[in-house]
């Protein structure tokens, strides 16, 4: 079994229909890479979150939402103070490996699905 990390995070859009974006990675840079540059705004986002896989199974999940301040306009990035990222244990997901969460097949890096 494989070990990686998804951020999940939903977002409203056109007429209150919501989008999902998904980013599988095995990589702990490419991961804080993402969350840096990772909009969110608790007005237009309905959840976003970090979740651990080990060995195929989710290990821990971190409401990332919960650490962006309600007074904020803009979007910005989700505050990583105090929150420490596991590290990934056993083997990494190989890049175009597939990966079924919520009966959905994801692959290495980001995929979006509009609803």
């Amino acid at each position: 079994m494989y070990s990686w990390y998804v951020v999940r995070r939903t977002s409203m859009v056109n007429n209150n229909d919501t989008a999902t974006d998904w980013f599988v990675l095995s990589d702990h840079a490419d991961l804080l890479r993402v969350l840096d540059t990772l909009d969110v705004n608790p007005s237009w986002t309905d959840s976003c979150a970090l979740q651990v896989y080990r060995d195929g199974r989710l290990d821990v999940s971190i409401d990332l939402l919960a650490t962006v301040s309600d007074d904020e306009d803009d979007f910005c990035p989700p505050d990583l103070t105090g929150i420490t990222i596991p590290a990934l244990d056993g083997t990494p997901l190989p890049p175009g490996h597939p990966v079924i969460l919520d009966g959905t097949s994801l692959h290495y890096g980001s995929s979006t699905f509009y609803n």
